[in-house]
């Protein structure tokens, strides 16, 4: 019966009816307290909600149901970063790349992570390593010419936003939503 919720919690995320997606989870839970996807699932619709507290809640007992599910340590350090608990949050990026070190997106987020720790030298080494094992996620050289061009690359910063609106279009608007040219400098406010 609980798979069942998990499913219509799906159609339901689908539709956009996100808090009837939590209230299906929160059913399935209820038959089956030990169901890891199902405190994941109604975790992240949790940070959808902006509700990180609760997330964190349910990511915290997801781990302790399944602690080897590295995307569970990937979606709590996110929650993390949105609370400012850097520590924590590459704590758990940690976690995830130690669970599964061929994962490109562990290394994408523990990089936003590093950024915002102020260590851009790890960072940059974070999103190499995710290009290398993602070469085809947008998202990755994309971070990867923001951080650039916080380092001054500006060459480098306008070819991974180039590389990034080459794989996926709609890349253009998401770097130029963040205040940056594609050049890869950052415009003025």
């Amino acid at each position: 019966m609980s798979s069942i919720y998990i499913y219509s919690a799906d159609t339901k995320w689908t539709k956009g009816d996100l808090y009837g997606a939590i209230s299906d989870l929160t059913r399935s839970i209820d038959f089956n307290s030990n169901n890891s996807v199902a405190y994941y699932k109604r975790g992240y619709a949790k940070v959808r909600n902006n509700d990180i507290k609760g997330a964190l809640y349910d990511y915290n007992k997801a781990i302790d149901i399944d602690p080897n599910n590295n995307l569970i340590y990937i979606n709590r350090g996110n929650a993390k970063l949105k609370l400012a608990d850097l520590n924590g949050a590459l704590s758990d990026f940690d976690k995830s790349i130690l669970i599964d070190p061929y994962y490109a997106l562990a290394y994408t987020c523990r990089g936003l992570g590093k950024v915002d720790s102020g260590d851009l030298i790890g960072a940059l080494n974070d999103y190499n390593k995710a290009i290398k094992l993602n070469s085809t996620r947008f998202q990755n050289y994309a971070g990867r010419g923001f951080l650039k061009s916080k380092m001054g690359d500006i060459t480098g910063a306008k070819a991974d936003f180039l590389k990034a609106i080459e794989l996926n279009p709609q890349a253009r608007k998401a770097i130029e939503d963040k205040g940056y040219s594609i050049d890869g400098t950052k415009k003025a406010p």
